[in-house]
């Protein structure tokens, strides 16, 4: 993670401040979706582990 700071920083420093908000905006987006992904694929699971059980 903090290799990708460093990038961030460097990009930040070339191309503004705009660029970098918004790169980091869609970073966010991508580890929000990862997270209700897992989070999707956790419940499913525990679903099948259920059903398979009984």
């Amino acid at each position: 993670m903090k290799e990708i700071t460093k990038q961030l920083n460097l990009i930040k420093k070339k191309w503004g401040v705009d660029a970098f908000d918004d790169i980091t905006k869609f970073i966010f987006k991508l580890y929000r979706k990862i997270e209700d992904l897992t989070i999707s694929r956790n419940k499913w699971k525990k679903k099948y582990e259920k059903l398979h059980k009984k």
